[in-house]
């Protein structure tokens, strides 16, 4: 069979997922989330460990061709989800594709060593070089260039449409991730954990003068997006959560999607070793300014936030809260009462065993949903940042069934 073939024959079996009715009842279970109006809890698996799936028939590649073979592992992917561990799962009825879009420097590259424990496993330790020492350095910081090659973007549309157009429509995607700001992510990328930690404390004005700089960078950087019309609202989902709702229209007059289309996403993730104080000085008032015009906000990712929401209250447009494995989820319930979605983060430590500890699984499950419960809090329960399952890809399908049968039978 050559590759037209193979792709042809995998779209027809990815339609037929994406036109099922459950793709319409979990998008009902989105919206209603995200409206403030949960159905009921939402379950999803997200960064999943793709490496430690090697052998298995259905993940096979057979095609030839270089880009035949990106869409082919899409498309199998897509499937082996929906038929192992789909949860509440939306299979888009299209073929994404992502445009050719370089952003260009922002002034400072990143210097760094890496060590990987697995290295067929994109996960791996950093190790930062300080490359922002002082004032000169953060001058240099700048917005970025963007670029679009138009013609490859057409080219690679027109190819698309003639390998399984009549298939399936294809989605040319754009910068969803351009919405993200996480500026003390990119801090210590370009200085160094350690370096980024004792300068809060020694030298706060100009930590300060850092974050300054990269809030007016980042947002001229929007401005330059939104201008250049490349937003992007196709996905059901923004980094691993349910991003439909009906407060965020997906269309302007014009077809522009502007901040108001879309989700925000924000962090500061090494601030789990910061004082809500410094939290309050060094992070939110730049999230206030970046966000200010954004339609809704999730904030948070590995990050304990249970005891710092009424500080992340302040945020403008905040819908979504992530509440980690790392946090108290009784604390986090109570503090975030009916007001906000709770993004709730199941421990993926659970799934690098040899044997998976189902009551273990479960309890941790319905402790979630009786906090929940006690405080009306709408809840959503991504498994994600699965670096492992100790190569029992098997373990997923035990974990989604566990969980789903907990959240259906829940009183």
């Amino acid at each position: 069979m050559d590759d037209r073939s193979i792709i042809r024959e995998l779209a027809k079996r990815y339609k037929e997922i994406a036109e099922m009715d459950i793709q319409k009842e979990n998008e009902k279970l989105y919206r209603r989330l995200n409206g403030l109006d949960p159905i009921r809890p939402v379950v999803l698996i997200d960064e999943i460990p793709w490496n430690q799936f090697e052998g298995l028939e259905e993940l096979r590649l057979l095609c030839n061709g270089e880009k035949e073979r990106r869409v082919e592992e899409y498309l199998r992917r897509q499937i082996y989800r929906f038929h192992h561990f789909p949860c509440d799962m939306i299979v888009s009825n299209f073929l994404p594709w992502p445009r050719h879009i370089e952003i260009g420097s922002f002034g400072i590259d990143i210097h760094e060593d890496i060590l990987a424990f697995d290295n067929k496993n994109s996960i791996v330790a950093h190790k930062y070089v300080d490359q922002i020492p002082d004032e000169e350095a953060v001058e240099r910081l700048h917005a970025p260039v963007i670029t679009i090659d138009e013609e490859a973007d057409q080219e690679d549309e027109e190819w698309l449409l003639s390998l399984a157009g009549d298939i399936l429509p294809v989605h040319m995607t754009a910068l969803q991730y351009a919405t993200f700001f996480e500026p003390w992510d990119n801090i210590a990328e370009w200085r160094g954990v350690e370096t980024l930690l004792w300068d809060l404390a020694d030298r706060p004005e100009f930590m300060l003068s850092i974050v300054r700089k990269i809030t007016d960078v980042r947002k001229e950087m929007m401005d330059q997006v939104e201008e250049m019309n490349l937003l992007d609202g196709s996905s059901p989902y923004i980094h691993s959560t349910p991003a439909l709702a009906d407060v965020l229209p997906g269309e302007v007059k014009d077809g522009r999607l502007t901040r108001k289309n879309v989700w925000g996403r924000g962090a500061a993730q090494i601030f789990s070793n910061v004082s809500p104080a410094m939290l309050e000085e060094f992070e939110i008032p730049f999230v206030k300014e970046f966000f200010q015009d954004f339609g809704l906000v999730y904030y948070g990712c590995c990050e304990p936030l249970d005891k710092r929401i009424h500080i992340v209250r302040e945020i403008p447009n905040l819908r979504k809260i992530s509440i980690t494995p790392w946090a108290d989820v009784d604390n986090g319930a109570a503090q975030i009462g009916r007001d906000f979605v709770m993004a709730n983060k199941p421990n993926p430590a659970h799934l690098a065993v040899d044997a998976l500890d189902v009551e273990l699984i479960r309890k941790e499950t319905q402790r979630t949903l009786d906090a929940c419960k006690r405080n009306h809090t709408p809840v959503e329960l991504v498994l994600k940042d699965i670096s492992s399952v100790n190569y029992h890809p098997e373990h997923l399908d035990l974990w989604a069934k566990v969980v789903m049968d907990t959240v259906l039978n829940s009183d």
